[in-house]
């Protein structure tokens, strides 16, 4: 919409004006037609984007209780795993990743998980082995493709080093800070 209407939209609801009416007048929109092209845009703003999901607190104590009485739950066991890892929980991790793979055992997720635990184990070797083994299984994302790069940047294979960093910026090119695969990878080259 621009930045004009944006401008209308401050002005508007310094007014006092709620949203809703906020959006018809400065945008010329319905506000639901506005959530459905808002939803669009976000959609295809992160649809290349391949990342670990990391849900929030509120998700992880829904996930608990819903894994209670659905036990089978794969996805929901995964998703809780990882969770746990966002939060460097590696026990119930592990744990929680344990129930999916008696469920879903060559789900290539399953290797991810135990590669990012062993990572923060500080067991390099055996999260190398489980990131490539979920690398070659399908789950090609930022965190494996990080965590493989640090490892080939500690054993001086610069050029795997630099083949993992190019693959995560792929996956996730809006990074930025000190974390920005960019930084690394211009420091190697340099």
């Amino acid at each position: 919409f621009g930045f004009d209407p944006l401008r209308e939209m401050v002005r508007l609801y310094g007014e006092g004006m709620q949203t809703p009416e906020v959006v018809r007048q400065a945008l010329g929109v319905e506000p639901a037609e506005f959530d459905e092209r808002f939803l669009r845009f976000a959609r295809e703003y992160v649809a290349d984007v391949r990342v670990l999901p990391r849900p929030s607190r509120d998700k992880m104590r829904a996930l608990k209780k819903h894994l209670r009485r659905e036990k089978q739950d794969a996805d929901g066991w995964i998703l809780y795993a990882l969770g746990h890892v966002a939060r460097g929980n590696s026990s119930d991790a592990l744990s929680a990743v344990g129930k999916a793979s008696k469920v879903r055992p060559d789900d290539p997720r399953i290797p991810a998980i135990r590669a990012l635990v062993a990572a923060q184990e500080r067991r390099t070797d055996s999260a190398v082995s489980h990131a490539t083994e979920a690398l070659e299984k399908g789950t090609d994302v930022f965190e494996l493709r990080m965590l493989l790069a640090g490892a080939a940047q500690r054993a001086e294979d610069f050029d795997s080093a630099k083949e993992h960093l190019s693959a995560a910026i792929d996956a996730f090119p809006y990074q930025k800070g000190p974390g920005d695969p960019r930084l690394t990878l211009a420091k190697l080259l340099l």
